[in-house]
């Protein structure tokens, strides 16, 4: 009889064991599940689109105006050209432009996007192509053309930056 109570005592405390065991592993389980939970649901989401667009009003804050020859910078000036000017991009490709200063001034077309090229059809027929960049807050236009003469070889640039209304 020692042997078979015995054997039951050892069973037991196997079998207690093996409780204690699933319940911490349980209970481990339990934990991870929930601070990845947590981890999950604090993550801060943010509000930037991954695809920033041009789409919505955008008014004028700064002019720069860059001028180089053979490598070396004459001119680099940035001059504040506030509220001067606004564009309005809308989803159907059109736009419009008012110049602020003197209102009898507005021009509109359509507009289309390739890449980092913005390209412009005016009304009128005439058509123009800029560099552009854009973020939630600023959009920034510009053109730089080269060319040399006998002083040697000459890029100008112009830029004019927007700030969302």
């Amino acid at each position: 009889m020692v042997k078979k109570d015995e054997y039951l005592q050892s069973q037991t405390i196997y079998l207690q064991k093996i409780n204690i065991m699933k319940k911490i592993t349980t209970f481990l389980f339990a934990v991870v599940i929930s601070v990845a939970a947590l981890q999950f649901a604090s993550c801060k989401k943010d509000n930037k689109s991954s695809n920033p667009t041009i789409i919505g009003t955008w008014a004028s804050k700064t002019f720069n105006v860059k001028e180089v020859l053979n490598g070396v910078v004459l001119t680099d000036t940035t001059e504040s050209y506030t509220d001067t000017e606004e564009v309005t991009f809308n989803t159907d490709n059109s736009y419009n432009y008012v110049d602020v200063k003197d209102t009898t001034y507005n021009e509109n077309g359509t507009y289309s996007i390739a890449g980092t090229k913005l390209y412009i059809t005016r009304a009128s027929g005439w058509k123009d192509t800029f560099d552009y960049e854009v973020s939630s807050s600023e959009f920034t236009i510009k053109r730089s053309y080269t060319y040399t003469d006998v002083d040697g070889n000459h890029v100008h640039s112009r830029s004019i930056k927007y700030a969302k209304k």
